[in-house]
């Protein structure tokens, strides 16, 4: 039984790291397996360079590449034998990316706790990420989520904004999630806004409809209404 330990906590899943895979850690793992009766070298080629793998037990050869920094690595294993005959497995390569991306609100959208007279609300942002996936827009009301909207992104200029329309008078919260392909996440503060698009009722009491009276001032009109 082989194990792993990082930090002093063991790694569940010591399988070799798949191409193209994303990690929003640090290291990476990386394991063949050799067979071969008149074996004689094992090396791991880490970005270039030849390495001998770290352990060895039996046909397993292991290591794990700690300390990255945020980039793209290549690797590969190969093998020869002592009769000349050599082979190498493919090539894979894993993006390290531990920083979550930078995300606010756009210099249009309404500041926090704004009163609107209309049934939609636009909202845009600006994010900066070198390996985007996706954003989400979310809006909620007193009832709950009254709309979610994901788009998958590839760039930081694409799928950026958004307009909920239709929406009824009351209060809402809205506010703006990314992702990217390592599953590094960051999201924009709660803004609220609320919508009313009723005209005031204004019903005039003091004087009577029709009355008549003669007043010697018209500033001293007495005028009541609610």
């Amino acid at each position: 039984i082989i194990n792993f330990y990082i930090n002093g906590t063991k790694v569940a899943n010591t399988t070799t790291e798949t191409d193209n895979s994303f990690l929003s850690r640090n290291y990476s793992l990386i394991n063949i397996t050799v067979t071969d009766i008149h074996l004689s070298y094992v090396r791991l080629n880490w970005n270039g360079v030849n390495e001998t793998f770290d352990t060895n037990v039996g046909s397993s050869y292991w290591e794990n590449k700690t300390g990255l920094s945020d980039g793209n690595y290549t690797f590969y294993g190969w093998a020869n034998d002592s009769v000349g005959n050599y082979n190498l497995t493919a090539t894979r390569t894993v993006v390290i990316d531990t920083t979550k991306p930078l995300i606010d609100f756009g210099t249009d959208v309404s500041i926090n706790n704004t009163n609107a007279s209309r049934n939609w609300v636009v909202v845009n942002v600006s994010y900066t990420e070198i390996n985007p996936k996706n954003i989400t827009f979310r809006i909620s009301n007193t009832t709950g989520i009254w709309n979610s909207t994901t788009y998958t992104t590839n760039s930081n200029t694409t799928n950026n904004s958004i307009n909920f329309t239709g929406l009824v008078d009351g209060i809402y919260d809205y506010n703006v999630t990314t992702f990217d392909s390592a599953s590094n996440s960051n999201t924009t503060s709660l803004r609220r806004i609320t919508l009313d698009t009723v005209k005031p009722v204004l019903t005039i009491t003091r004087p009577e409809n029709s009355t008549s009276k003669t007043y010697n001032n018209a500033t001293d009109l007495p005028l009541n209404f609610t």
